[in-house]
Order: C-alpha cells, then sequence, then structure tokens
C-alpha cells in the first residue's frame, strides 16, 4: 500500500507496519506497528486513512499522529486469493469488499457498520471453487459503489441503502475503472470489457489480450490502458474497444497503473518509472 497527501506519503509494509513520510524532506512523521501484514492503504479523507491486514482487520489511523482511531474485523474464508481491494473512502463513509464476496461500509468516524451486501454467494463442493474475492478495485461513482468479485459478479449498488441495483455473471481478481458513461473490466481469462454504467449491458470486448493476465485498466482520456505480464501497455479506445497503441516499457509492470492529470504513471519489477502522455507517445 503507497498513497499520499500534499503533505505526507503513506507506506504499508508486509512487516506489520505503517510509516508517513514527510513530502518535503522524505523524513519519518511516524511509524505505528499494525496487528497483521498490511495489504492495502486507502487514499487519505476527512483526516483518516484506511489500512487493511491480510486477516481482514480494517484499521483508521490519524494521518497527524498514526493512532488507532477505531478497528473493525472481518471473517476469513478458509481459502482465498492473495490480495485485498483497497478502502475506498467517500464523503463520511469508508467501503470494503471482502474475500467472502461482500461489500461493507461503515462510518469513517467510528467505524461503525451501516450496510453490508453480498455480491456473489459462494457455490461448489470445494475450497476453490468457492473462492469469490473482492480482491480488485472498487470504485464509487455517481451516488453508485461499482464492485466485481473472482468467479462472481459485477454489480452496482445503492451507496445510501447497499441495495443492489443491478449485476450480472463476471470474474475478476484486479477490479475494474469507471468514466462518465462506463465500465471497464479485465475478466480472469484476459478479456477486456466495457459495461454501461446505468444498466450493465455489454458495450464491447476485446478478446486479444486473452491468457495475456491483463490488469485492471485506467482511463487515461478517452482511452483506457492495461499492462500485461510480459511489461507491455496496451492503449484501448473506450468507444468500440480497438486497439490504440502499444508500448514495451522493459519488464513486468506492478500494477495498478495510476493516471493523473491526464496522464500515466507506471513502474515495473526493477523500480524502473516512466511517465506517459495521453496519446501514449
Amino acid at each position: 500500500g503507497l498513497t499520499a497527501d500534499d503533505r505526507h506519503v503513506y507506506l504499508g509494509t508486509y512487516q506489520e507496519t505503517v510509516t508517513a513520510l514527510e513530502v518535503q524532506n522524505g523524513k519519518i512523521a511516524w511509524q505505528v506497528i499494525i496487528p497483521g501484514e498490511v495489504m492495502s492503504v486507502s487514499e487519505p479523507s476527512n483526516d483518516t486513512l484506511i489500512v487493511r491486514t491480510n486477516d481482514n482487520k480494517l484499521l483508521a489511523l490519524d494521518i497527524n499522529t498514526g493512532n488507532v482511531n477505531w478497528q473493525s474485523s472481518h471473517s476469513t474464508p478458509a481459502l482465498t486469493l492473495r490480495g485485498a481491494s483497497r478502502p475506498v473512502v467517500f464523503e463520511n463513509r469508508v467501503y470494503v469488499g471482502y474475500d467472502d464476496g461482500k461489500l461493507s461500509a461503515y462510518n469513517i468516524e467510528n467505524g461503525y457498520l451501516v450496510w453490508e451486501v453480498r455480491i456473489m454467494a459462494p457455490f461448489g463442493r470445494s475450497d476453490i471453487d468457492r473462492l469469490i474475492d473482492i480482491d480488485g478495485h472498487i470504485v464509487v461513482s455517481d451516488n453508485f459503489v461499482y464492485a466485481v468479485s473472482y468467479q462472481g459478479n459485477l454489480a452496482a449498488v445503492d451507496i445510501k441503502t447497499g441495495r443492489i441495483v443491478w449485476s450480472r455473471e463476471l470474474s475478476s481478481y484486479t477490479g475494474l475503472a469507471v468514466d462518465d458513461v462506463q465500465i471497464y473490466v479485465a475478466d480472469d481469462e484476459g478479456g477486456v470489457w466495457a459495461f454501461d454504467k446505468n444498466s450493465g449491458a455489454s458495450v464491447w470486448k476485446q478478446e486479444d489480450l486473452m491468457r495475456r493476465q491483463p490488469s485492471r485498466p485506467t482511463v487515461v482520456g478517452t482511452n483506457i490502458v492495461v499492462c500485461d505480464y510480459e511489461g507491455y501497455l496496451h492503449w484501448i479506445n473506450t468507444l468500440d474497444g480497438s486497439f490504440v497503441g502499444r508500448n514495451k516499457i522493459g519488464n513486468q509492470l506492478q500494477s495498478p497503473l495510476e493516471s493523473k492529470f491526464n496522464r500515466l504513471y507506471t513502474y515495473d519489477k526493477d523500480s524502473k518509472f516512466t511517465v506517459f502522455e495521453s496519446d501514449f507517445n
């Protein structure tokens, strides 16, 4: 987990620590020990940083001191995928997708559970068949939470009530991205999809990246970008799913990709950092 604001860079580690570094000089502002391996860290909001551990603990840290304001825990299935979706803070709530296929909303001030809904129920005889983790990126947009589970569903959930507005069968472990009109998802076989935000209807599917393990799509201008296991970036037009360009930037990329100010930021396993303009030059 790595995130930042205008004062600090916040770093979660496998060594069960969260550290805040001063943006201006890199000095440690504070460091706290967390009861578990840190799997993901939210964007800071309301003076709070939400940290998720490998055993599904959720902790709210004060961004000024590192003090734990509240802590919550969630049950963990016998077998899960390696990974954990990043908690998403929107207004006064925290939204989290869990390994048992549930999507939960918490009050950011006190950690009280506001609502919880199951995106997918486990089924099948073996533990592998019953994997339904929400490990990928979830998104809050236009009063809905969009989430997708492995061997499960893509769903739009009302942020106020927790009611599922629509859902459709889809399996993904990387999560999704949205723009003003569409949702973009890479499924577990390598197909890249676009769906209508309002209805969940399929708009297009790009199948030329099958078995290349594309990452979660990232919206950059009028394109989406995915990286694959060989270190290629693939730029795809959001209107029809056609390829716009392709870049080879080195070794295996570390995803998710990040898009800020109409630019794309990437880094690979050798810590090579690259910035692309929206026209992929």
